[in-house]
């Protein structure tokens, strides 16, 4: 069983509400009692149960896996976010205050745009029409727990309304009048997500600055974690795919980008996590579709790190916690199932050294004898289907370098990956190894097949891209080329939510990550999906990327591990669109003979 899962199910009270994402050995099969599906992305589902009926849950001839939340942190800025009162005419790249420069004429109209993200200024002029309304569909809280009109299925939060929305902003304490505050999430510089959702679709202002989609129908959900999960109130991976299933309900038979501009460090970085493959079955059910993620800030996190061990050799990492974090650690190493490794972890201070075989789990204690945490050495993850060994220490565990040791007992591949997870108290509280491998530091929850991938570049002179100091590395862990393309991630100038007390005179500010290269290509692909509906055509996440990814320019030099495909180009994105539009007008043409035929090959997604 997964550590956290053993932790869900060993913590609390039996008769708590447990919330759980779980992966079924079939595509149409019902989710076995007494657990409740609450929505459903092909095999994998959310869940609810009672913790007493995990066990049985996991150990159904139905279930072939099943994970408790993880945690999901907002992407901490590479530079640090800075007030910015105007414009400068030398920070364009896209311009996007005039994307018919690049032959783009449509605004995002007929097209949801949907960012899940963290803090949400309903009433900036970016998110309101010239004559003052409300563009957005719906704000979703997740925050709050179970509360009377709860959105259904789910239970949890609230939804805002257009119409109270409107409500809120005639009044004259507008955020007092809604009940939502976006500060509450304001790390310094402005939220997050206001930053994010203006980039993307920010409405055009008086001073010509505004988002790449200016008039798509905004819709946010502000991402919390379930109130038992023990991962404060950030977000988990449960809520984020409730969170699109609630995106999806809502956009109907408009077309739909999400922008999901969050991550973490572990995970097998194979594409195969639940969340993961949620994502993949969700673009590849229908068309008009899409979702764009950031490939992170991690570069210089020295959050990774790797080697090849050779038969009957040892491998050493040094695993450092620090004296000032307040909150546990985490490291995890993936390996491939061909091989058997042995494992030792000895603790800062001449604790006890600890030895654990494949399939065994131990408590670790520290010199002292107390009990500072789990060590499980997992044979044949049910994912992906490599060996797992994961290391938790609890909050108070011993600080220093722990010292990591790998033995090749049975070795014919002998490739390792580590990652040390991301901390919920930030840099100050992040562990790392004292010899990093900057390589495969892409977040953990964008290595899927179809989500489109965007790296953070900084623009230089005649619109060359190289790739942010912070900018995270692929490929992924079984070798495919990740993130799909980049787009400008450094200083970016966007929309500054209002401060708990009263408004700044600043409206916007600069942040600079993945987070803001994102919402470009977001508010890309929603001109693109508009330009398809103009031709009569709903496009799918397979023209989508194959108009953005497949026309980026690359650049000579350009780093394709951290820059991918290269800078997207929107002219010549805009460009494919129409030869795919002006081709499918013709109809197709008979194959000479069965030979020629193509063939259709079954993938997983």
């Amino acid at each position: 069983m997964d550590p956290a899962l053993r932790t869900l199910v060993e913590t609390g009270d039996g008769d708590d509400q447990i919330e759980a994402i779980v992966r079924l050995t079939r595509q149409g099969a019902a989710v076995p009692p007494p657990a409740r599906e609450i929505t459903r992305f092909g095999d994998i589902r959310t869940v609810r149960l009672k913790r007493r009926n995990i066990v049985r849950l996991w150990s159904s001839p139905e279930t072939a896996s099943v994970k408790a939340p993880v945690m999901l942190h907002v992407e901490e800025d590479g530079f640090g976010g800075l007030f910015a009162p105007a414009p400068a005419a030398s920070d364009a790249v896209y311009d996007r205050r005039d994307m018919a420069a690049a032959g783009l004429t449509e605004t995002g109209r007929r097209v949801v745009l949907g960012v899940i993200d963290w803090g949400f200024d309903p009433a900036h002029p970016g998110f309101r029409t010239a004559e003052g309304r409300s563009r957005i569909l719906a704000l979703w809280d997740q925050r709050g727990g179970a509360r009377p009109g709860a959105p259904k299925p789910y239970g949890y939060g609230q939804v805002f309304s257009r119409r109270e929305i409107e409500a809120a902003l005639a009044s004259d304490a507008p955020y007092d009048a809604l009940g939502y505050h976006p500060a509450t999430a304001d790390r310094g510089t402005g939220a997050h997500g206001t930053h994010v959702a203006d980039i993307a679709g920010g409405s055009r202002l008086g001073d010509g600055y505004g988002g790449v989609a200016p008039e798509a129908d905004l819709a946010f959900v502000h991402l919390s974690s379930g109130p038992l999960s023990g991962l404060a109130d950030l977000g988990d991976s449960v809520r984020l795919l409730e969170a699109i299933d609630f995106l999806d309900n809502l956009a109907g038979d408009a077309p739909l980008v999400i922008n999901l501009s969050m991550g973490r460090h572990g995970g097998s970085h194979t594409g195969r996590t639940l969340v993961e493959r949620a994502f993949d079955r969700f673009l590849d059910r229908r068309p008009g579709r899409i979702i764009c993620q950031s490939a992170g800030n991690y570069y210089m996190s020295r959050a990774h790190a790797s080697g090849h061990l050779a038969p009957g050799r040892r491998e050493r990492l040094d695993w450092i916690c620090r004296p000032d974090d307040p909150t546990g650690n985490e490291l995890e190493i993936w390996y491939p199932n061909r091989d058997r490794f042995g494992f030792a972890l000895t603790p800062p201070g001449g604790g006890a050294r600890l030895t654990a075989d494949l399939g065994q789990a131990l408590v670790i204690r520290d010199a002292l004898g107390a009990d500072a945490g789990r060590l499980v050495h997992r044979a044949y993850d049910p994912n992906t289907p490599d060996h797992h060994i994961v290391a938790l220490l609890r909050r108070g565990a011993p600080a220093g370098t722990w010292t990591v040791e790998l033995f090749g007992d049975y070795v014919i591949d002998g490739r390792f990956d580590a990652w040390t997870e991301r901390d919920a108290a930030g840099r100050r509280g992040q562990s790392y190894f004292r010899n990093p491998d900057p390589a495969v530091t892409l977040g953990s929850i964008c290595n899927g097949w179809l989500p489109i991938v965007v790296g953070a570049a900084r623009i230089g002179a005649g619109g060359t891209a190289q790739p942010a100091s912070f900018a995270s590395a692929g490929p992924t862990r079984d070798g495919r080329r990740k993130p799909d393309l980049c787009a400008p991630g450094v200083r970016v100038l966007a929309a500054r939510s209002a401060p708990q007390h009263g408004r700044d005179t600043a409206v916007r500010s600069r942040m600079s990550g993945a987070s803001q290269a994102t919402p470009f290509i977001a508010g890309l692909c929603a001109l693109l999906l508009e330009r398809g509906l103009r031709a009569g055509r709903l496009l799918s996440i397979h023209d989508i990327r194959n108009a953005v990814v497949g026309t980026a320019r690359e650049t000579e030099r350009g780093d394709p591990t951290r820059l991918g495909a290269g800078l997207a180009d929107p002219a010549a994105a805009a460009a494919a669109i129409d030869r795919l539009a002006g081709a499918a007008a013709e109809p197709p043409r008979r194959p000479r003979s069965a030979e020629t035929s193509p063939t259709a090959v079954k993938g997983e997604f």
